[in-house]
């Protein structure tokens, strides 16, 4: 019995150090799942909800939209069913073209592999992506038999859209549930599950393993959805993840109900307006977790979320500024579910998507082992934070600081900004931006098309529009950007204000002071778990941005 017992402990161990490096080995990014540990408060700022403005069911964009992927030619049966396949049938059902060899083609199709992320021992995962595009046909045309035929309605129904019940279930597949899963995962899989429990109930099901109160899904799911709003979505602006949970949550706020339709939309407002806050003219550059590789990007105007975005401003013909630039360059196939379903983000979101009405300064927390995006913007400008990664198992991408103003930039080096120090993303410390100020270990890197109007040793003033100027003091181990009212000043003027005001030593000690006579103190070698900035007008700051609320600003 002795050797029994102490066999069964050496063969547990030896399964539980063979899982752990298959687990370790095997998995994109292995425990990329929130920690739910500690709540992020409201902060001092309302997530707009009011809609009001009249907008228009369908729009260019649409339309161009639903055009480009109607018109593709169907692959081989069984080949791209995560993305490109489903997005053709859906887009062809909306324009009622191909119905016959649509129909056809669904009817041919079966399903492949399981639900949840792929890995070594589950190499055909992933069907989740098959069928939360799957879900809205049945929504949209199980009621139209011109369109989606019955035969093909009860093959998707029956077939193809195989989540059902009460398996809810938070773990990557065959980890014997010891790593949770990610968030665009657990939502395209738990909601396409119970939105067909509630197609099935809806449609005389009697059964309550159909029943999403009884089973138990009601609870289960809105609890998953109220964890994220309280603890913060994990998956911040990843590239490319983000795309997959805004359709999941746009699936569940067109067709669920009760707190789960109530709480999608919840988080997708509250998404909508940091995205608000944190891009201009619709082209953002926010730190983002998970994709360590995606570091090489230097694009500005290729986010997913702002495919969405611009979709959502075509619907708003009344308030379209012809300035913007509403040409999606990647992500058609998530502005794909913008098009097509009925959420439209607040009227304030809109607003402050498209033009910055006022100045203003946010400080975004995005929780535990994150890190918060920061932003000081105006009508004219948005310096833009870059981030901190907080160890190799955070999954945080920091950024450079940027500063975005109306030119037509579209790329890094076509903006000013500051990266450091080295070309190491990991150690820099990005989180040095405060009011139209910004600062960071390495130098300020100038586009080649911008020549200051005058410099003086490591001082240079550019150019900011009509009404501001940007000045810089620039070094191989540390960068400044500060924005300047011209108020009638020419830009030499401004060049020798701020010398007096700010004499080398006390620059690269750690001391700056503004046009407007505030003094900021930074540590541009901060830890990265540390906001850069140290004080304001001598009183010192709260650096542990880990405990700062959702939105932090006073002004808005």
């Amino acid at each position: 019995m002795i050797r029994v017992f102490y066999g069964f402990i050496f063969a547990s161990v030896l399964l539980a150090g063979l899982l752990w490096f298959l687990l370790r080995t095997g998995i994109s990014d292995p425990g990329a799942a929130r920690q739910v540990n500690r709540v992020i408060q409201p902060g001092d700022m309302q997530v707009p909800e009011a809609r009001i403005y009249p907008s228009s069911a369908d729009s260019y964009l649409r339309q161009d939209l639903l055009n480009y992927w109607s018109a593709r030619p169907l692959p081989p049966r069984q080949e791209n069913l995560m993305v490109t396949a489903p997005r053709i049938l859906l887009a062809s059902l909306f324009n009622e073209t191909r119905l016959e060899e649509v129909n056809s083609y669904i009817q041919s199709l079966e399903p492949r592999g399981v639900s949840g992320s792929s890995w070594r021992l589950n190499p055909y995962g992933n069907y989740n992506f098959t069928q939360s595009a799957l879900i809205p046909m049945i929504y949209f045309f199980g009621d139209k038999p011109g369109i989606l035929y019955p035969e093909t309605l009860k093959h998707l129904v029956e077939e193809m859209i195989v989540e059902e019940g009460d398996g809810f279930n938070l773990s990557v597949p065959r980890t014997l549930g010891l790593v949770e899963d990610t968030e665009n995962h657990i939502l395209m899989t738990e909601g396409t599950r119970y939105l067909k429990n509630k197609w099935l109930f809806s449609r005389g099901e009697t059964d309550p393993l159909y029943d999403n109160q009884e089973n138990g899904m009601e609870q289960k799911l809105g609890g998953y959805l109220n964890d994220m709003y309280k603890y913060g979505v994990y998956e911040f602006n990843s590239d490319p993840y983000l795309a997959y949970t805004i359709s999941a949550l746009l699936n569940l706020e067109a067709f669920a109900e009760g707190e789960v339709q109530t709480l999608s939309r919840k988080l997708l407002d509250r998404m909508n307006w940091e995205y608000a806050l944190g891009s201009f003219n619709l082209r953002r550059h926010p730190p983002i977790r998970r994709q360590y590789d995606k570091h090489t990007v230097t694009a500005i105007n290729r986010d997913y979320h702002s495919a969405a975005m611009k979709v959502w401003v075509s619907f708003y013909k009344d308030t379209h500024d012809s300035h913007l630039d509403l040409a999606i360059e990647r992500g058609r196939h998530v502005a794909l579910w913008a098009a097509i379903m009925p959420y439209r983000p607040a009227d304030k979101v809109i607003d402050w998507s498209m033009a910055k009405p006022q100045a203003y300064f946010v400080k975004i927390g995005r929780g535990a082992n994150s890190c918060p995006e920061i932003y000081s913007g105006d009508p004219d400008f948005l310096l833009s934070a870059g981030g901190a990664n907080q160890g190799r198992r955070s999954l945080i991408l920091p950024r450079p600081i940027i500063l975005f103003t109306h030119e037509e930039e579209t790329d890094l080096t076509d903006v000013f900004h500051i990266m450091g120090p080295g070309e190491d993303f990991m150690q820099w410390n990005n989180t040095g931006v405060y009011k139209r100020f910004a600062v960071a270990a390495g130098p300020v890197r100038v586009p080649r098309t911008r020549n200051p109007l005058v410099n003086q040793e490591e001082w240079s003033v550019f150019a900011l529009g009509e009404d501001h100027f940007l000045v810089t003091f620039s070094t191989q181990n540390l960068g400044i950007m500060t924005i300047c009212d011209r108020n009638g000043w020419d830009a030499g003027t401004i060049l020798r204000e701020m010398m007096r005001q700010n004499p080398r030593e006390r620059v690269t000690g750690g001391d700056f002071k503004q046009q407007d006579g505030m003094e900021i103190s930074f540590d541009e070698r901060a830890p990265n778990h540390l906001w850069v900035i140290r004080t304001v007008n001598g009183v010192e700051v709260n650096r542990q941005f880990e405990s700062w609320p959702a939105f932090s600003s006073g002004n808005l």
